[in-house]
C-alpha cells in the first residue's frame, strides 16, 4: 500500500462499505470505523467527523446509488471502501465486478478533500473461514474472494490509489469462534478491533 501521509488538521473521516463496515451483530461503538476513529485520536490525530455508509447485503450496485443519493460534498480527507462481497455470495464474477466498482470508484473521487485526502480501497475479507461456513466448499469461495480482490487491486493501482489487503489478516480468525459474532458469519467486536489495529498500522507506518 502507498504511503499515505494524513493532513494535520482535525481528520474528516467517511467509511463505505456493506455489512464489514456496518459490523452487522454488533454495537457500532464496537466496529472498526469507531474504533479507527478512537486510536488515530490516541496518536495525536483529531477527528472532527467520522461517518458510515454501510447496510448489510449491499452489492456495488446498491452502495453506488445510496452513495448518489448522499449529495456528499468534497471534503473528506480518508475515505474507505470496502464492498464486494455479497456480489461474490450471489454469484457475480470478478469481470461484472469490476465493471460496477470502476464508477463507483469515480463517484468516491469527487468527495475527496483538496489537501492530503486519500481514497483507500479494502479488500474483502475472506467469509469462508467462519463458523457459518463448515458445509460450504470453502476453498472455492476463498478462490473467488481472492479473485474479486485481485480485480479491485488492479482498478486502484490504475487509478493511484491506496490498497490495503486485510484479507489474509481475516483469514487468521479460522477457527476462533469468539472472533465471530452470534451469527457465526459477520466478525465480532474482537475482529472488529484487531483490524482497526491493522488500519492504523497500516496507515501509520513508518
Amino acid at each position: 500500500m502507498p504511503r499515505i501521509r494524513l493532513p494535520e488538521h482535525p481528520l474528516r473521516l467517511l467509511h463505505l462499505g456493506d455489512s464489514y463496515t456496518l459490523g452487522e451483530g454488533i454495537e457500532i461503538r464496537e466496529g472498526w470505523p469507531a474504533a479507527i476513529r478512537d486510536r488515530l485520536e490516541s496518536r495525536g490525530y483529531p477527528v472532527a467527523r467520522s461517518s458510515v455508509l454501510a447496510r448489510t447485503g449491499w452489492t456495488v450496485a446498491d452502495l453506488a446509488e445510496a452513495f448518489g443519493k448522499a449529495g456528499y460534498a468534497p471534503e473528506w480527507d480518508l475515505v474507505t471502501l470496502c464492498i464486494g462481497v455479497n456480489d461474490q455470495y450471489k454469484g457475480g464474477d470478478p469481470a461484472a465486478y469490476a465493471a460496477q466498482l470502476d464508477p463507483l470508484l469515480t463517484q468516491v473521487e469527487t468527495v475527496l478533500g483538496k489537501s492530503g485526502s486519500c481514497l483507500l480501497v479494502l479488500s474483502i475479507p475472506d467469509w469462508s473461514v467462519s463458523p457459518f461456513a463448515p458445509d460450504r466448499e470453502r476453498a472455492s469461495i476463498a478462490r473467488q474472494i481472492d479473485a474479486f480482490n485481485a480485480a479491485a487491486h488492479e482498478l486502484s493501482r490504475k487509478r493511484g490509489l491506496g490498497f490495503l489487503d486485510w484479507t489474509s489478516f481475516s483469514r487468521r480468525f479460522s477457527g476462533d469462534r469468539e472472533a465471530f459474532a452470534r451469527d457465526g458469519l459477520h466478525p465480532s467486536a474482537i475482529q472488529h478491533t484487531a483490524w482497526a489495529r491493522f488500519l492504523e498500522e497500516s496507515l501509520l507506518r513508518d
